[in-house]
């Protein structure tokens, strides 16, 4: 039974960010589109249309428009890497001494490396939010190793964490209650080790998945063109990489800026949470409406909750309603605002190495 007898005030928020550009004024047909492209951005344009009511014709150049615009920054595959002997870890730095332009030379040497998969600038206590992308600790190590030794005298503080299964939820306040849908499918990367069978990845398979992660939303004709198979051939191996649940689904990756709202991480330290605790948690931040990715982790921290809210209230409402319903099960809390996303993707980028 969730705990509540004390009263608790709400976390203070994250520091704000720089004023974003003013947010796009999307109509109920825009926010349906961004719905259901998050739900399955793979879904053809003729089911996009009939889910959203407008032709398909009308689809597909409202999709365009709103990739031009840059609310949808790209179409993003969900792969289980586990199954092809990877894991993810998050790196959090705290700079010292470093200036803009050290701070920018630091980003800058992160995007470009390869076992980088994913890099968030960041506001509060850490300055950068990295996601790791290696096949074993010793791999792991050698990464920390190389950035520590490059950039000691600027880091004051590193934290790490292994991701043990991220949660993808749909971002249920771009429609009315009465348009959203219950999630009866939550796709889920970098689960429990232990209930992940191993899979034995062809080398024309991991192109595949490469060219996917570069667009969800690729044709089998568009890969066949970059990785040069035929397209019969890219068709039947996407089959078998969804029948094998090595690609588990696929969502738009958006700018919240541009929809008026801000990109927050709340990180969550806990005091001997039981599976039914967790499934709780799980089940609570699922129906929370600025929610919309919930990972399990094992290191710094024991949980971390992915925001889009429109305004500081709503997370303090947030974190209000997960006080008062876990107070007793949560020892720390670290909020955290994105002021800028500078690399995204769920592929490791380094795949092709395993062939070598």
């Amino acid at each position: 039974m969730a705990k509540t007898a004390k009263t608790l005030e709400p976390l203070p928020a994250p520091l704000a960010p720089a004023a974003p550009s003013a947010p796009l004024k999307l109509d109920a047909f825009d926010r349906r589109l961004l719905y259901e492209l998050g739900a399955n951005a793979r879904q053809p344009a003729s089911r996009l249309a009939r889910r959203v009511g407008v032709s398909q014709q009308t689809a597909d150049y409202r999709l365009k428009r709103l990739l031009k615009s840059g609310v949808v920054r790209k179409f993003v595959t969900l792969v289980e890497y586990r199954r092809f002997g990877y894991s993810n870890y998050s790196l959090m730095f705290r700079f010292q001494n470093a200036d803009e332009r050290k701070t920018a030379e630091i980003t800058n040497f992160l995007q470009k490396h390869a076992n980088v998969n994913g890099l968030f600038v960041m506001n509060g206590r850490w300055d950068l939010f990295a996601s790791v992308s290696v096949r074993n600790l010793f791999e792991l190590n050698e990464v920390v190793s190389e950035i520590e030794a490059k950039y000691a005298p600027f880091v004051r503080e590193t934290a790490k964490a292994s991701h043990m299964g991220r949660r993808y939820f749909y971002r249920q306040y771009l429609v009315p209650p009465k348009e959203r849908r219950e999630q009866t499918y939550t796709p889920i990367t970098g689960g429990d080790a232990r209930s992940v069978s191993p899979y034995d990845l062809t080398e024309e398979e991991a192109r595949i998945l490469l060219a996917l992660d570069q667009d969800a939303r690729a044709s089998a004709v568009e890969i066949a063109r970059s990785t040069g198979l035929s397209p019969d051939s890219v068709h039947s191996k996407l089959k078998r990489l969804f029948e094998e649940r090595v690609i588990v689904g696929s969502y738009a990756w958006l700018r919240p800026a541009l929809l008026g709202r801000s990109f927050c991480r709340l990180f969550l330290k806990t005091h001997c949470l039981s599976r039914e605790r967790e499934t709780e948690l799980i089940e609570f931040a699922l129906s929370k409406t600025p929610v919309f990715a919930f990972m399990k982790a094992f290191g710094a921290w024991d949980y971390d909750v992915e925001l889009e809210v429109e305004s500081n209230k709503e997370f303090g409402d947030f974190s209000l309603a997960l006080r008062n319903e876990f107070g007793d099960d949560i020892l720390e809390y670290e909020p955290l605002i994105s002021c800028e996303l500078a690399k995204f993707h769920i592929v490791p980028l380094d795949l092709m190495k395993i062939f070598k």
